[in-house]
């Protein structure tokens, strides 16, 4: 979770597509 988009800890649609777990 380095990518600042992915901070955005309450949209958790943004971690699924921004941080997707590798």
């Amino acid at each position: 979770m380095s990518n600042p988009l992915c901070l955005s800890l309450w949209n958790f649609s943004c971690l699924i597509l921004l941080c997707p777990k590798n």
